[in-house]
């Protein structure tokens, strides 16, 4: 936080030196968002200074490194949490690549804005974590759900070809035809998750 502070410090006393922001200070050295394979917390690590630029008369739009790019989703979230956060002295905020930036005026950043940046990073970290720990579970459950479909499905190919090699080889195959058919049929039902019916249903529905 110190750190942070000195280099607000450092920008105020350089202030003769920003310019006019302008639409090139996504391509003046914003990286680009990235999706990270194990997400570990951001943080905001400094000011850029070369990124600073005036938005009004007394407005600058301050821009704040993260501490690596922000992986897919992430942006979205902070933008929600950031709509959720309320104070008086709040400020529009948006990210530009791995950078957050807000307009105010430069004297207010320390002492009104800077806490609620650093905490609307900090509920984003713990939103982002909640989100792929539900999507984890959620590709676990497809996994299994997969996985079970496929060993019923290897079950029914397997009992077909041996179906179809007994019928082959059979003197009579009419005789094998209705066991055949009732076996398939259980099988499907188990794929489909059709419970069973019993031989006094299947007779009332005859009759």
């Amino acid at each position: 936080m110190k750190t942070i502070q000195r280099l607000f410090l450092l920008a105020g006393a350089s202030g003769n030196r920003l310019f006019l922001f302008n639409s090139t200070a996504r391509r003046a050295g914003c990286r680009p968002t990235r999706q990270h394979p194990s997400f570990q917390d951001l943080r905001i690590t400094k000011l850029c200074k070369e990124q600073c630029r005036f938005v009004e008369s007394t407005t600058v739009r301050i821009y704040l490194q993260l501490s690596a790019p922000p992986p897919v989703g992430w942006s979205y979230l902070f933008s929600c949490v950031w709509q959720a956060t309320a104070y008086p002295w709040k400020r529009c905020v948006g990210l530009e690549g791995d950078m957050i930036g807000i307009e105010c005026a430069l004297e207010e950043m320390e002492p009104h804005h800077l806490e609620g940046v650093e905490k609307a990073v900090s509920q984003t970290n713990a939103n982002y974590r909640d989100f792929m720990q539900r999507q984890a579970a959620a590709e676990q459950q497809r996994n299994e759900r997969n996985a079970r479909l496929q060993a019923q499905l290897d079950e029914l190919g397997d009992y077909l070809d041996s179906s179809a090699d007994s019928t082959m080889a059979s003197d009579n195959p009419e005789a094998i035809r209705p066991s055949l058919s009732g076996s398939v049929i259980g099988l499907l039902r188990g794929l489909l998750g059709i419970p069973a019916r019993n031989e006094g249903e299947m007779v009332s529905h005859g009759a």
